[in-house]
């Protein structure tokens, strides 16, 4: 039976977050995948080919770990031409939906402190990038679409895929080819990630690794990112739903459902003004489980937590106290515009499955209150900001500014620091 929270004030908000919160313990996690990341730097191609037996049950030859894009183009030659089609829409959606971000990146802009400096602001492209596409109990095609047509947008040169060995299905395939991966590595989990981001004899070391996984391939993400960037720290999906328009507890309850079709550790959670909503939705959850073969359902009716809130302000502050990854919002009411912090907010009591699939917004999105910092994958994963300061001005110009900043370097105690700017007697002058 799901369980229900009064939320009547801000010290309520505290106990519910400390109450529905996953006990995901991601430092116990990256204990375990320490041994098989060091593993694959000391010894390369062999641990990647053990890794793949143990770990993911596939007997895999050194020669069978890269599939170029060739390779690729043909194994999705036996994949569904409809699934071909929706896969190309959604490409184009994603593409779509970036366009905007690719003009401002494509900028440069420039500022002139003072006569004869120029500093110049741009955006370059991340050379060599590997996707992890999580492929163990599902295939994220889906997925494969979302990153890779962002990092080709954005200029990547080098881009390449991480995958389960047995995940290079033919529809696996096609999204591949279709989002311009140059090629995919057959090697998943921990052992996959730390092989490119260390590199061996035929994985290609990578400047940075993006993507979702469970919580392993996460942990060996934090674990490389001293070495290689990294997107995010992603765990389990989450889905929070603000409801005060009744009738709607039917597809609130299949909305839910959609998202515990991910497992078991997802956080499911229904924010509401009215108890009689809470209740309604607890108990067609309940009744739902008990039926044969209602496996979503029944992680519903376990894993729910039903919020109830004092007012729409109360439950604005507890979600973003929350920070979701995914927040929905069924309501006649203006909340929308009151919430701040969430990975993707889908507005109009329709599922954050359309997001999944059809908007063209990335679903690759922060989660365990990432949120507070930050955005779903974008192009913006894909470049570094760069700067470049141009000097063009005379020794008087270079004298001028070693007094301007003599102060402050004083005060740091790094006299040579003015000295390099302009070698010769400045004391005299006035600042």
């Amino acid at each position: 039976m799901p369980r229900i929270y009064r939320v009547d004030s801000d010290r309520d908000i505290e106990k519910v977050l400390r109450a529905i919160r996953s006990s995901i313990n991601l430092e116990e996690a990256i204990e375990t995948v320490k041994p098989i990341v060091e593993d694959v730097r000391r010894r390369g191609d062999e641990a990647v080919i053990e890794y793949a037996r143990k770990l993911d049950g596939s007997e895999l030859r050194a020669e069978e770990i890269y599939v170029d894009r060739a390779g690729l183009e043909e194994i999705a030659r036996a994949a569904d031409p409809m699934l071909m089609r929706s896969l190309i829409n959604l490409a184009k959606r994603v593409e779509a939906v970036e366009t905007p971000l690719l003009e401002f990146i494509r900028n440069v802009w420039r500022v002139e402190p003072r006569s004869g400096l120029v500093v110049e602001i741009f955006f370059k492209p991340v050379e060599r990038v590997a996707c992890y596409i999580p492929g163990g109990l599902t295939l994220y095609i889906s997925t494969a679409i979302m990153c890779g047509t962002v990092a080709r947008l954005a200029g990547v040169k080098r881009l390449v895929a991480l995958l389960p060995p047995r995940a290079l299905t033919p529809s696996m395939a096609a999204s591949l080819s279709i989002a311009g991966f140059n090629g995919v590595y057959r090697a998943g989990g921990p052992y996959g990630i730390a092989a490119v981001a260390y590199g061996t004899q035929r994985i290609e070391r990578v400047d940075k690794i993006v993507g979702p996984g469970g919580i392993y391939a996460t942990a060996a993400k934090a674990l490389v990112s001293m070495v290689i960037g990294i997107d995010m720290l992603a765990g389990p999906t989450e889905l929070v739903i603000y409801i005060d328009k009744k009738g709607y507890e039917n597809e609130t309850l299949l909305h839910l459902a959609a998202q515990a079709e991910h497992g078991d550790s997802v956080l499911l959670v229904v924010v509401t003004p009215y108890r009689e909503v809470g209740d309604s939705i607890a108990q067609r959850a309940s009744e739902e489980a008990s039926k044969a073969g209602s496996k979503a359902f029944e992680r519903v009716s376990r894993l729910l937590n039903i919020l109830i809130v004092d007012s729409p302000e109360r439950a604005a502050k507890l979600i973003d106290a929350i920070s979701p990854e995914h927040v929905e919002v069924c309501s006649d009411n203006n909340i929308s515009n009151a919430l701040s912090s969430y990975g993707v907010l889908i507005d109009g009591c329709v599922s954050s499955a359309i997001n999944d699939y059809y908007s063209g917004v990335s679903h690759i999105l922060p989660t365990m209150s990432w949120a507070r910092v930050r955005g779903g994958l974008s192009i913006l994963d894909f470049v570094a900001l760069r700067r470049r300061v141009i000097y063009r001005g005379s020794k008087d110009d270079l004298r001028d500014i070693a007094i301007e900043v003599m102060p402050i370097a004083r005060e740091e105690r790094f006299l040579l620091h003015l000295d390099s700017i302009y070698r010769g007697d400045v004391d005299d002058r006035e600042s």
